[in-house]
């Protein structure tokens, strides 16, 4: 798990140089330019939808206004400022926490599932998931030091709050991963009456943010099409574009993906961890009944494959805890190292259509 935690960290130094040779193609398209425009004439971040945690990747085109940098500047100062976090969480992983298991689902996050949507970075979902992957390894670790409970409650729901607030998506990651560690015996750290009390506050955490959500116009009319839908459709959930949309995709674009979900259940399986096979299967069914429920005839790659994303956190965390141990740390380093090689590759081909749009853009433009 060591090894195949390092590798991880040169995986997401690449993703960060690859954010400078596309910035245009990240940074002109959708919501990027929108933001960047609104953060240099009005001189200020700009959080939507009360998503707190989307301030660290505005931070970065925030200081480049702040320092006067030119136009080109400040898209690259974009660009490469949403990995320059991942890649400084990454490293607080590995060699602060020394938990290598979250280094790698953070790893296989951002690549098992990524192709057109790597030149779409806007969505605070990535950003929520890289405070959650953080909480769990800060709170973790304050409990290994038996740290004074006031403190560990505060950071507890300080930084639980920060990741759920900055998507609502999260959410199902957070509470996923949460009695994974508590059924997989790997909140030891913990008294049981802590292990309860930090269940209730990540739910109600949870709660409280499906709540809020009702009331704001984004979020609110993806929950108002949740909570409205025709228990009637259900039937035809199977028939529905978006469930094809998902099931084609694992068997052509995310097969790395399919492949380390089939091999966790085995895993899990193998290993006699029933409880944990049926969690995480009700938890991936349930989550693809919410993606069909809200999407259902809206397959738009740069923008769905963003929502599933977070599934990877679930998806592959069997794989992490019950199968990557188990294997040699070769055969385990090699893996790894392969899967991120081939996804990169992936990200790479996915470049064509955004590349061609740039030139579109800028065609006539002496500016470039």
């Amino acid at each position: 798990m060591k090894l195949a935690a390092h590798v991880t960290l040169p995986v997401m130094l690449a993703l960060l140089v690859i954010s400078i040779l596309f910035f245009k193609e990240r940074m002109l398209y959708i919501d990027a330019p929108h933001m960047l425009f609104r953060i240099i004439n009005d001189g200020h971040m700009h959080i939507e939808e009360h998503r707190y945690g989307s301030f660290i990747s505005q931070f970065f085109p925030w200081l480049g206004v702040r320092l006067h940098l030119p136009l080109k500047g400040l898209m690259i100062f974009y660009s490469t400022g949403f990995y320059l976090f991942y890649l400084a969480v990454g490293l607080l992983l590995v060699y602060k926490y020394m938990d290598y298991g979250l280094a790698v689902l953070l790893g296989l996050y951002f690549t098992v599932f990524v192709t057109d949507t790597y030149y779409w970075p806007n969505n605070e979902v990535h950003q929520g998931i890289t405070w959650l992957v953080l909480a769990f390894a800060v709170c973790r670790s304050t409990a290994m030091r038996k740290q004074n409970l006031w403190i560990q409650l505060l950071l507890f729901t300080g930084f639980f709050f920060l990741a759920i607030w900055t998507h609502p998506l999260v959410m199902l990651a957070a509470v996923y991963l949460w009695f994974f560690y508590v059924a997989n015996g790997q909140v030891s750290s913990f008294s049981k009456h802590q292990v309860v009390l930090f269940s209730c506050i990540l739910v109600l955490l949870s709660v409280l943010k499906f709540c809020q959500g009702l009331h704001h116009n984004y979020d609110g009319s993806k929950i108002e099409i949740l909570t409205g839908f025709d228990i009637h459709r259900l039937k035809n959930i199977f028939t529905s574009p978006q469930f094809h949309f998902f099931i084609n995709g694992c068997i052509f674009h995310y097969q790395i993906f399919t492949a380390l979900f089939i091999a966790g259940l085995v895993g899990l399986l193998i290993n006699k961890k029933y409880i944990l096979f049926a969690w995480t299967v009700v938890f991936v069914a349930g989550y693809l009944f919410l993606m069909c429920a809200t999407y259902w005839d809206f397959t738009l790659r740069s923008f769905m494959e963003s929502e599933y994303m977070p599934m990877v956190i679930i998806c592959c965390t069997p794989f992490v805890y019950h199968v990557l141990p188990k294997m040699k740390p070769g055969v385990s380093v090699s893996i790894i190292f392969l899967v991120y090689l081939l996804r990169i590759g992936f990200i790479f081909m996915a470049a064509a259509p955004f590349t061609n749009r740039v030139a579109l853009l800028t065609k006539g433009d002496p500016c470039g």
